[in-house]
């Protein structure tokens, strides 16, 4: 129970500097790209790790979901960028996104089993909310491209309805 304590509140201060490091606004184009396509990086990475170490079903198909729709969100704004001539553009925010979901992911390692569940389900509620709150408040409003803005809208819907999936499994866990 100590163990997962301590981990629980390790991942919360990952999950903290995380969204801190997102705290900075995003100016243009290139800094939004890349700062959500981070955020979709570090997913996929933690979808990978549970696809591996999760025991319980329902958390399994959580991961499996948050590595398809993560990777198709990456792959189109990719496209997008591209026919937009935008250059993502790596900052403080997306340098400190991905110190800290490197963190995350350590921490994760070192779980099993359902404190494993437990603890990677925690995370994806905070990191949902945490997203949704930098997509509100700082990603769509700085968005002028009419579609990264629409983009970002349709990511938006996406990341409320992991966030509720995500919540609903904790509760069983």
């Amino acid at each position: 129970m100590k163990k997962i304590i301590t981990v629980s509140l390790s991942l919360m201060l990952c999950s903290s500097s995380l969204w801190a490091a997102m705290s900075e606004k995003s100016k243009s184009e290139a800094e939004i790209t890349n700062t959500v396509m981070t955020i979709n990086t570090g997913e996929i990475t933690l979808a990978k790790l549970a696809q591996k170490k999760a025991t319980n079903p329902k958390v399994k198909e959580f991961a499996n979901q948050m590595l398809n729709d993560h990777t198709k969100n990456n792959d189109h704004l990719h496209n997008l960028a591209g026919s937009e001539n935008i250059a993502p553009k790596e900052t403080k925010t997306s340098m400190k996104l991905k110190t800290t979901s490197n963190q995350k992911s350590e921490e994760l390692k070192k779980l099993e089993g359902n404190e494993f569940d437990k603890a990677y389900m925690t995370s994806q509620v905070e990191m949902h909310k945490n997203a949704l709150d930098k997509l509100n408040n700082e990603l769509i409003p700085n968005a002028k491209d009419k579609d990264l803005r629409t983009t970002l809208d349709k990511t938006k819907t996406k990341i409320q309805e992991h966030l509720k999936n995500a919540e609903e499994i904790r509760k069983t866990l």
